[in-house]
């Protein structure tokens, strides 16, 4: 994750927050998706 030196503003800082949530969501989502077809191809 890469955060500007300078000065970040509330606004900045609230969108930053917001994108990373994104991206750790969508990585979480590929990761969960990606255990269960695993789990389904091995297990059952």
């Amino acid at each position: 994750m890469f955060f500007a030196a300078e000065a970040v503003t509330g606004n900045d800082a609230a969108a930053i927050i917001v994108n990373n949530a994104v991206v750790m969501f969508i990585y979480l989502s590929q990761v969960v998706g990606f255990v269960g077809e695993t789990f389904q191809q091995n297990f059952i």
